[in-house]
């Protein structure tokens, strides 16, 4: 969420009230919080945020559109594809697609190790 590669954060929710109060347990254990300047990081990224992940779908789309139509591709899993399985669920839960992609490439192990080494 920072945006500028100079923060590590999270978050975690629970299901339970029991699940918080065990997790704040552990928090107040072990000082698993933010200092006031990561905080101030994270609140500077949090500002551009929207505009990032809007760019961030788009670029995916693009690149999934692109793996779709290539000869050493044989699928692509993006709900952002018209023939993706989840494509008008995705429509109507989400405001973008996200940038997570899947594609199988001709060629098995060896030709996605040599994809994603290129």
């Amino acid at each position: 969420m920072g945006g500028h590669s100079d923060l590590v954060a999270g978050c975690v929710t629970t299901r339970t009230l029991d699940q918080w109060r065990r997790l704040k347990k552990v928090q107040g254990s072990i000082g698993a919080c933010l200092s006031p300047h990561d905080c101030s990081l994270l609140l500077r990224g949090l500002k551009t945020l929207p505009i990032r992940m809007k760019k961030h779908s788009e670029n995916a789309q693009r690149v999934a559109e692109f793996l779709s139509k290539h000869p050493k591709v044989l699928r692509v899993s993006y709900p952002g594809l018209p023939d993706s399985p989840g494509h008008e669920v995705a429509k109507r839960q989400m405001t973008s697609f996200s940038g997570m992609i899947m594609a199988d490439i001709d060629g098995g192990y060896d030709a996605g190790k040599t994809v994603a080494e290129t």
